[in-house]
């Protein structure tokens, strides 16, 4: 169990760990090194080149008659001794001529109008007669040396410098790199590298750890389980041989079992039962016995039968006998049991049975709880994995994490979240569940927020009063798409009576700076101006809490899609408190109030499936041709249905699969419903995905208009399912709220 363990889980994970190191020391850093030697190669060519350019702008003005040729040179000398740049500006241009003699030199001021013909560095180079022969041969180019470094004559470094000569005066103008400089950077580089990867690897680690002790628990349980059902096994069929009554199976026309009893009293070898049918056993003469004859094996629905009748020996002869029969399932078989026995005997083999089929689904259903929070850990694991093995131009989602954090403007990050469309691809294209997907947008959004609300602080000073941000509708529930707009508001502390205008005044701002740069990330302007940048979404506490009682009270059908967007609110910055304290009403004002539900399921009911006759999806024409559906709208009745009853039962998650599964295991509503529901809502969020990361990669917009002929034939299954399940839903809502059955189309 441990090695296979080992095998599945713990060997492929440190096996990508190791990749994962590998790439990074022996791929990505010496490709860093070379690509940062190549780039400081190219920045002093072009320095060169640009301080070039001033002895040829000279020139010209000498030919021009602007100045002599004489003065024209002591320009460029004075210009050339004043021209550094780099850190603290002290890398610095020279000239000498083709004797060679130094024409300038900012730090060697001793060399200028020297011979330096036998000027050589440590390793006997003799660097400028080096710089001459390379302007003779190619005019310019690159020459590596040893000089001081800087204007530190103590200290002598490798150098590499790029030189260009200037055939008009007879003069060669170079700078250059300390070759000591960059690896000190790339080392400075590789230190931080290594220590974030450490950090990460750890967290890995971590994580790798809960996997194994979880999977290891899991196994144990399993093992139990599977020990317990052939300890039951063995019970079971020892009771059948040893069991003092006669025991006859069939699976179909002909062909019995019997165990020992069963053939002893009737006289026959088990290679005869075996060529017997079960009217040549048992006497199924009666209405009862023409029922079990002719119906069982099409239903298998017969209930257990107890009845009395007999058996038929082989000599012909009838005993009488209480039966019970019983369809079972052995496989994919059906089966029919017959058992011959006295009543005090059936009742035992009955409670025997019984309690050995609740200790077998007591185990099971701990078993299949543990599988599931297992599946959910290793999940986590392949997606935390996938984020390092996954690179997108200069990020992943991580790093795309962390540079948001880091960003110095909201400018900046608006441009940072154009890697998301591409992020998704990748989680889209490595198969990551639809629910995750919705989480890492949703995460990636609030870290932008946060960025943006302090970014707005910083730019308005700190708020005069306790505040926080609400967040509402799909990005409340952590459901956020490619396709989405904002919903948001701003709720803050009651401000003295004199102050009111200068608070609501400041938040207003804060919230227009917020929404605005949003807008700018992708997130669109809600069309119902639903945000905080209008003063109906950004009030003190009071006025908030005086119009959520309003909208339970008094909901009118104008008021429902306004009540939907809130009702999913959750905590984006500030003040927790106000937060827990809007919560706190809104439980409190639905409890007791039918009303509200009611209306919440009337706008439900109203909802009509797009199928017309034969079960054809019905489309809308856009105005580009295209015929399409709106996948929003069809997931729109199903995230309605878990509100609606997470609110009446004051379940507190907002997610839609959350809210599912809380119903579930709160046995407000039948699992297999739940779990049917579920199965459908995370199909559709997998299509409009997909439908979007498809718009992204064609350079179009992403929306939720699907055009069903783009979808594979499982699909258009699902979404016809779908369908049905929304209908399903419809009648169980019309029956709990309104007291009435659904009448959906």
């Amino acid at each position: 169990m441990a090695g296979k363990f080992r095998f599945r889980i713990v060997l492929p994970t440190l096996l990508t760990v190791v990749l994962f190191v590998v790439a990074i020391f022996l791929v990505f850093l010496p490709a860093l090194e070379r690509n940062m030697m190549a780039s400081r190669r190219e920045m002093i060519r072009e320095l060169t080149i640009a301080a070039w350019n001033i002895l040829a702008n000279l020139e010209q003005d000498a030919a021009a008659g602007i100045m002599t040729r004489e003065e024209a040179k002591q320009e460029a000398i004075r210009q050339i001794r004043h021209l550094h740049y780099g850190p603290g500006m002290k890398d610095y241009f020279w000239v000498n001529d083709m004797e060679p003699r130094m024409v300038v030199h900012p730090y060697r001021s001793d060399l200028e109008g020297k011979d330096l013909s036998e000027q050589r560095d440590p390793d006997g180079k003799r660097v400028f007669v080096e710089f001459v022969k390379l302007v003779r041969a190619s005019g310019e180019g690159f020459v590596e040396y040893r000089w001081q470094w800087q204007d530190d004559p103590s200290r002598v470094v490798p150098k590499l410098s790029y030189v260009k000569g200037f055939a008009p005066w007879g003069w060669i103008i170079g700078t250059g790199i300390y070759i000591d400089d960059v690896r000190h950077e790339i080392r400075h580089l590789s230190h931080h590298l290594a220590w974030v990867s450490l950090g990460i690897l750890t967290a890995v680690s971590a994580l790798l750890l809960v996997v194994v002790l979880e999977g290891l628990k899991t196994e144990r349980l399993r093992a139990a389980a599977v020990e317990a059902l052939r300890q039951s096994e063995e019970r079971y069929r020892s009771l059948v041989e040893s069991a003092g009554e006669s025991i006859i199976m069939t699976q179909g026309e002909v062909g019995l079992y019997a165990n020992a009893r069963a053939l002893s009293e009737l006289g026959y070898t088990a290679t005869e039962m075996a060529q017997l049918r079960l009217e040549d056993v048992l006497d199924l003469t009666g209405e009862t016995g023409v029922g079990i004859h002719t119906g069982w094996e099409q239903t298998g629905e017969l209930p257990i039968l107890r009845h009395e009748s007999a058996i038929r020996r082989k000599d012909g002869t009838l005993v009488p006998a209480v039966l019970s029969m019983s369809p079972v399932r052995m496989g994919e078989k059906l089966a029919l049991a017959v058992v011959a026995t006295n009543v005090s005997e059936r009742h035992r083999l009955d409670e025997e049975r019984d309690r050995d089929a609740t200790t077998m689904r007591r185990n099971l259903d701990a078993l299949q709880r543990q599988e599931e929070r297992n599946r959910n850990t290793i999940e986590e694991l392949r997606t935390a994995l996938m984020l390092l093995e996954h690179p997108i131009a200069e990020h992943t989602p991580a790093r795309l994490f962390q540079d948001i954090r880091e960003a110095g403007s909201p400018e900046e990050i608006v441009q940072l979240n154009r890697q998301l469309p591409a992020l998704v691809k990748v989680l889209v294209e490595n198969g990551y569940k639809a629910e995750n997907i919705n989480r890492f947008i949703t995460v990636n959004t609030d870290l932008l927020l946060k960025a943006f609300i302090e970014g707005a602080i910083a730019r308005l000073g700190p708020p005069p009063v306790p505040f926080a941000f609400l967040i509402m509708g799909s990005e409340g529930r952590r459901e956020q798409t490619l396709c989405t707009d904002q919903d948001n508001a701003i709720v803050y502390d009651d401000p003295p009576e004199a102050e009111r205008e200068a608070v609501a005044a400041y938040f207003l701002r804060l919230g227009g700076m917020v929404c605005d740069w949003l807008n700018e990330a992708g997130y669109t302007y809600c069309k119902g101006d639903m945000m905080a940048r209008n003063e109906a979404w950004c009030r003190p506490l009071t006025a908030w809490l005086g119009k959520f009682r309003g909208w339970v009270r008094e909901l009118e059908a104008e008021d429902i899609l306004l009540t939907k967007i809130i009702f999913d609110f959750r905590w984006g910055y500030g003040a927790q408190p106000l937060v827990d304290t809007l919560r706190a009403c809104v439980r409190e004002e639905l409890k007791d109030n039918p009303r509200f539900f009611a209306q919440l399921a009337q706008d439900i009911l109203s909802y009509t499936a797009p199928v017309g006759l034969f079960g054809r999806i019905q489309l809308t024409a856009l105005d580009n041709g295209r015929r399409v559906f709106d996948m929003k709208s069809a997931m729109t009745p199903i995230v309605d249905f878990a509100r609606i009853y997470a609110l009446h039962r004051g379940i507190q998650e907002n997610n839609t699969l959350e809210r599912l599964e809380a119903l579930r295991d709160l046995e407000v509503l039948p699992a297999r419903t739940c779990t049917e529901v579920i199965q459908v809502y995370s199909a559709l969020m997998e299509m409009r995905i997909e439908h979007q990361v498809h718009s992204c990669a064609a350079g179009e917009p992403p929306d939720n208009q699907v055009d069903p002929a783009t979808l594979t034939l499982i699909e258009r299954k699902v979404l016809r399912e779908a369908f049905a399940q929304i209908k399903h839903i419809q009648t169980r809502l019309s029956y709990d709220f309104i007291g009435l059955p659904g009448r959906v189309s």
